[in-house]
């Protein structure tokens, strides 16, 4: 994991302020994105909460529970999830179902399944029975949530706890997959490896289409005096 390599290399202090700026940051260069999304209306004029904002949201819900061991975080993430999806039937139904990606409310969710992801991903690296183990545990995770679908709805809009479970299993289960593809057989597809280096930058250059729109709304309103005939 990049924060046990951190952590080994700079130490706790530096380490810890390290992960918090960042998530941090995400959720700054989130709300900068959105900005540009009202601007140009792409997104309503009431989005304030975005994918990077969820995505640090979650970061920092983890950060304090990294270094315990990963059944311990296993545990807390599973409370976690039950807690959020009992406040959502409850209370935040309605909110959460109106917001870009599930508001505030939602980055519980999120969270709950990254201390469960960072669970699965530490016993994945056990030598002796991690991928054996790995790939059990991900078939009994998508087989939980695909249970309690019968009762909670699959719902990315939900951010529910059925998705949130069967996005997990199914996605530890194609990891694995691809493990064993490149283990047994070496077979390795290069864009998978560059898109995992590079999740962010590939995530903001998908961005850069409203950006001729943001330019029309603020020359527009008089911001820009600035003209590009291809715009």
């Amino acid at each position: 994991m990049p924060f046990r390599r951190r952590l080994d290399r700079q130490g706790a202090w530096k380490t810890f302020n390290h992960f918090l700026s960042r998530n941090l940051a995400l959720i700054g260069l989130g709300f900068l994105i959105t900005l540009g999304g009202v601007l140009s209306n792409n997104y309503p004029s009431t989005a304030n909460w975005g994918l990077l904002q969820a995505l640090g949201a979650a970061g920092l819900i983890q950060l304090p529970l990294i270094q315990i061991k990963a059944k311990y975080r296993w545990i807390f993430g599973f409370l976690l999830l039950a807690l959020y999806q009992v406040m959502l039937d409850r209370f935040w139904l309605t909110g959460v179902m109106s917001a870009v990606h599930n508001g505030p409310q939602g980055a519980l969710g999120w969270g709950a399944m990254l201390n469960i992801a960072s669970s699965l991903g530490e016993i994945f690296q056990d030598q002796k029975t991690g991928m054996r183990c790995f790939s059990w545990l991900s078939l009994a995770i998508l087989i939980l949530g695909s249970v309690l679908a019968f009762y909670v709805p699959i719902s990315k809009h939900r951010a529910s706890a059925s998705y949130v479970l069967v996005s997990l299993g199914l996605s530890g289960l194609i990891f694995f997959a691809f493990q064993i593809l490149n283990a047994r057989y070496q077979i390795r597809i290069p864009i998978l490896t560059d898109f995992w280096k590079n999740p962010l930058l590939l995530y903001l250059l998908h961005g850069l289409d409203f950006l001729p729109f943001l330019y029309y709304q603020l020359s527009q309103a008089g911001v820009l005096k600035l003209h590009c005939g291809w715009f």
